[in-house]
């Protein structure tokens, strides 16, 4: 179910990406890696990532989020915690909690949150 796909094969966006989860997939687990993940599928559970974690437009996302940055764009209903930055892109529905250095929400995101930033 979990695959590494050639770079050529995917947009920019998602040829960074170590793991990808397309459209159509419907997962429920535990992901645990050390390289980029891009999710625009259904998922519940958790994404552990050394990398940055991207949740697509199409991501119905029901877990628990960590990793270096978070970019989410679909809906997503997670408690997140990324060492660097998560971004909420304007495409977004967030429900939850984000923890990071740095938090962005784009104008149009619509967000029912907690928000835990710190400069350190």
């Amino acid at each position: 179910m979990f695959f590494k796909i050639r770079k050529n094969q995917l947009s920019e966006l998602v040829k960074l990406s170590g793991l990808f989860l397309g459209p159509g997939l419907e997962v429920e687990g535990e992901i645990t890696t050390e390289d980029d993940v891009f999710v625009d599928s259904k998922f519940k559970g958790q994404i552990t990532s050394e990398g940055a974690v991207e949740l697509g437009k199409n991501c119905h996302f029901s877990g628990a989020l960590k990793g270096r940055t978070i970019i989410m764009e679909g809906i997503i209903k997670a408690n997140a915690e990324a060492n660097d930055s998560i971004v909420v892109a304007a495409s977004a529905e967030f429900n939850g909690i984000a923890e990071a250095k740095s938090i962005v929400v784009e104008k149009g995101a619509a967000i029912n949150a907690k928000l835990n930033s710190s400069k350190a």
